[in-house]
């Protein structure tokens, strides 16, 4: 028995790794291209995206679909048109930190980060430095923001020491405890570079990424305007009208985490020199251990997950080894994966983004708002559902039954996390679903301002509910059908994104538990935002329904209007309900209204904006203070017997109790959310 299982291993091995480095062909791939592109195009998911795939140092395929703008119809060329690249950028800042290593300015990621550092200092965490390590593989522990990631203004560079110390978010978590993307961690790398080289880093990643890469149509934009040539990306509404996409300039702090605006055929480049891993004219930008340091998995939340090398987000699939990353910000979402094995990479960027209606057309209507019964608009792309995609067709259907989990957990040994995987592949075995079963909450979120709040409105993207399904396994977020394939790992084939699914619509789910074999914490495919057990009540869907239930209570807060008067306090018992409400309808229009044609309340966060938090956390605090003071009246509600005696006055102060608790149950969710006290960004 033990040799047939031997014998199976083995060819499953050996037939996972032979479909794991396919030759493709440029015919196949423009067929499925033309295919998915042209189809997504006419159903509205995007205005404009570029595809390049690269195979064995060539460009094999590059292609435009749809318009560079969609209004004046201009083509996509891609050798000319330009795409935000998002989060791919941080690639190349890992890049740079790579060169200063092989160069000896750096001598370990293990180093502690103040070591480099000119213009600011980290905090000791607990007697632990952060290392150059814990921000290459997102393990820091920095809380995570949106507020000022973009801006409209201009800035004079390099920034000053006080402009970088006063991006330094809170350390809220150990570092090296988990893997949890940040933002700010990658673009401290790149204040590292700036004040070990000297140069800013727009001009670094010119003279040694960008021009090494033959990257010549490649810029670091550091302004707050376009750069030439630069796409324009459109939203579309129900009727298939298209709604322009502004343009946010990223401030120069995070420049380095998301500001590349590039060609495909620049980035086919790219491709090409970090599948060389040095060979060739790549080692004029570095050798090839630095360049296999850079790809390598060095660091992740569960083998049976996404992890990272320096920055890269490795990725197993059906055996196959990935490495690359994706890219988001307002209107374009990108994807660069590449595999070392078939010497094969793939970039792909999309102009696309869900509509912004003005609040009052959401519920009142519009003819834009009016879908169009002989074209159907459905919802954007997404990278991950494209790069899902790609990967199905060329690498066949995701099967971590056989392939995949197996590859991923024999790669533990080169994670540098601690091997809390381990404890759940041996606590889990003979356990059964229910100890998964529970809430859990991402971890990429705001812990300390009112940013928080948006976690609220976050739906599956902010919580996971794990319950018992069928057949023994578990329902993810409502849906049914995860067995465990692996202890620790259950896979839903069903529940895989399609073209407009995000990261946390996953077909995998992978529990790692703690060292006393708790479960903890959850990761999908992409695990680059761990999920961590919550409180049954304490998590953004319970606080939700409690303020929608408490919100619905509070509404029935008018009928106090008709009360009868009574003494001074009775007066004011009357009237408090009633201030409550207008305090919570005037929180829609705050949070809500008022916004130029496509723009929201994330736009205002990400460009600074905090007049309307700021405005919305004054109507939480007034909410409260009505709440204490209504918790005192119900007290001397029934003690004084206002509102009179008989059945009609019973039923005011009953009313009026309710009342109370909804409005206390209001502000414990204000509370929750960071919108009591001054807890602005």
């Amino acid at each position: 028995m033990v040799l047939r299982r031997v014998i199976l291993a083995w060819l499953l091995g050996v037939a996972g790794l032979a479909h794991a480095a396919p030759k493709l062909i440029a015919s196949d791939v423009e067929a499925w291209a033309d295919a998915t592109f042209t189809r997504a195009f006419d159903d509205r998911r995007f205005s404009g995206l570029v595809i390049a795939v690269v195979q064995d140092d060539a460009l094999l395929f590059a292609r435009g679909y749809g318009y560079a703008d969609f209004e004046r119809k201009s083509p996509i060329d891609p050798a000319r048109t330009r795409f935000r690249i998002g989060s791919i950028t941080k690639t190349f800042t890992a890049m740079a930190i790579a060169q200063l290593l092989e160069r000896g300015r750096i001598r370990s990621i293990d180093d502690p980060v103040n070591m480099y550092l000119r213009r600011d200092r980290l905090p000791r965490v607990n007697g632990k430095d952060i290392t150059l390590r814990h921000l290459l593989t997102h393990t820091a522990g920095f809380d995570s923001r949106l507020f000022h990631l973009a801006t409209d203004e201009s800035f004079s560079l390099p920034l000053s020491a006080a402009q970088v110390a006063s991006q330094q978010p809170r350390v809220v978590r150990e570092p090296g405890a988990r893997s949890v993307y940040s933002n700010y961690g990658t673009a401290l790398l790149a204040i590292v570079v700036e004040d070990i080289t000297g140069r800013t880093i727009e001009s670094y990643f010119r003279e040694y990424l960008f021009k090494p890469m033959r990257m010549e149509d490649s810029v670091l934009n550091v302004t707050p305007r376009p750069s030439p040539n630069l796409g324009v990306p459109y939203r579309f509404l129900p009727s298939g009208a298209a709604q322009a996409q502004p343009f946010y300039g990223v401030h120069p702090f995070f420049a380095p985490v998301g500001a590349i605006e590039s060609t495909a055929t620049d980035m086919a480049r790219y491709m090409i020199a970090n599948l060389r891993e040095g060979g060739d004219d790549s080692s004029a930008v570095l050798g090839p251990a630095r360049f296999r340091e850079l790809h390598r998995r060095i660091g992740g939340n569960n083998p049976a997950s996404s992890g990272f090398g320096m920055i890269f987000i490795t990725l197993d699939w059906n055996g196959a080894t990935f490495y690359g990353h994706g890219g988001d910000w307002p209107g374009f979402h990108s994807i660069v994966l590449m595999s070392p094995e078939s010497r094969t990479g793939v970039f792909i960027s999309c102009m696309c983004e869900a509509p912004q209606p003005a609040l009052l057309e959401s519920v009142l209507g519009s003819e834009r708002m009016k879908a169009d019964p002989k074209h159907t608009v459905l919802e954007p792309m997404t990278n991950i559902g494209v790069a899902n995609a790609f990967l199905g067709r060329f690498w066949g259907k995701r099967d971590p039954v056989t392939l995949g989990v197996p590859d991923a957990a024999r790669a533990t040994g080169a994670d540098s996390m601690p091997r809390a995987g381990a404890a759940t592949s041996a606590a889990s075995t003979s356990s059964a679903a229910e100890r998964f079963v529970g809430t859990y909450w991402h971890e990429y979120r705001n812990y300390d301002t009112v940013e928080k709040f948006l976690d609220l409105l976050g739906g599956e993207s902010s919580t996971l509910l794990v319950e018992r399904g069928g057949d023994g396994g578990l329902r993810i977020n409502g849906r049914d059908g995860y067995r465990e394939v692996s202890p620790g790992v259950f896979w839903n084939a069903a529940a895989e994104p399609g073209l407009g699914d995000n990261f946390w619509n996953s077909g995998l789910w992978a529990f790692t538990s703690d060292s006393a074999g708790a479960v903890s914490h959850a990761s999908p495919t992409f695990g680059i935002d761990p999920y961590l057990r919550a409180g049954g009540f304490a998590n953004p869907r319970s606080a939700m329904n409690t303020l929608l239930a408490c919100a619905l209570i509070g509404l029935t807060g008018l009928m106090a209007a008709f009360w009868p008067g009574g003494s001074g306090l009775a007066r004011l018992g009357k009237w408090l309900p009633l201030l409550s409400v207008v305090a919570l309808i005037a929180m829609v229009p705050v949070l809500l209204m008022g916004y130029p044609e496509g723009d929201g309340p994330v736009t205002a966060l990400l460009l600074g904006h905090g007049a309307r938090f700021i405005g919305l956390s004054v109507l939480a605090n007034l909410i409260a203070v009505i709440a204490l003071c209504m918790a005192i009246l119900t007290v001397l509600a029934w003690r004084r017997r206002y509102w009179g005696v008989g059945w009609r006055a019973g039923g005011r102060r009953v009313h009026f109790t309710l009342l109370a608790v909804a409005t206390i149950g209001l502000a414990w969710v204000f509370g929750f959310a960071n919108l009591l006290g001054a807890r602005w960004p």
